[in-house]
């Protein structure tokens, strides 16, 4: 019997090894089906952005690519809660896939957009100086503000036709910011916080390099 359970063992060994050498080799060949399963898991339902776990995943290797250093944005709407409030969890749905939309819209190939978490979106800039990421930043936030969201007040008893969304925005760039993609993170995360204590509808960040 113990020679048994031994061939036994052994049998079941040689098979989990195989199927481990198969999966590693099907990740290294990037095959189209894990790619595939690779972008359903990193997409974020709602918006159709990239989520945290892209996040997580890839931006450390994006960061140690970047010749020319990286910037990295966060970005929050300052009244996202009223509209909750007044119209609907549906209604702050709807808004935050607008956002996306024109977030997706102003980065176009300059910036990697990303629901981070809640109603926090983020942006990686690679390969952008200090100086253009604050520019984009701002472009983002004139977007935001000029996105009509009156459409999620039609089906409530006080409909509107003048909502607005306006947004804090944290700023972070490396070199200067971090040396790590968590410190870039944190760091852009403290600044938008900054941004929304001030009174929101501002960017906060590195004022140089």
């Amino acid at each position: 019997y113990p020679q048994i359970k031994a061939k036994i063992l052994r049998t079941m060994l040689v098979i989990v090894a195989r199927r481990i050498r198969n999966t590693n080799r099907l990740i290294a060949e990037k095959s189209p089906w894990v790619q595939e399963l690779r972008r359903q898991v990193m997409l974020d339902k709602l918006t159709g952005l990239y989520n945290a776990g892209y996040l997580e995943e890839d931006f450390p290797g994006i960061l140690e690519r970047c010749s020319q250093g990286t910037c990295f944005l966060m970005i929050k709407p300052d009244n996202l809660k009223s509209l909750n409030d007044s119209y609907g969890h549906q209604a702050g749905d709807r808004t935050l896939q607008l956002m996306a939309d024109e977030l997706r819209s102003q980065l176009g190939e300059q910036g990697i957009p990303i629901r981070y978490k809640g109603d926090v979106f983020s942006v990686i800039l690679p390969e952008t100086g200090l100086t253009a990421a604050r520019r984009i930043a701002a472009r983002i936030r004139a977007a935001m503000s000029r996105i009509d969201v009156s459409e999620v007040s039609r089906e409530s008893e006080n409909p509107r036709t003048d909502l607005r969304i306006t947004v804090s925005i944290g700023v972070s760039a490396s070199p200067g910011g971090g040396n790590s993609a968590d410190q870039l993170i944190e760091r852009a995360y403290q600044n938008m916080f900054t941004a929304r204590n001030r009174g929101g509808n501002r960017i906060c960040g590195q004022l140089k390099k």
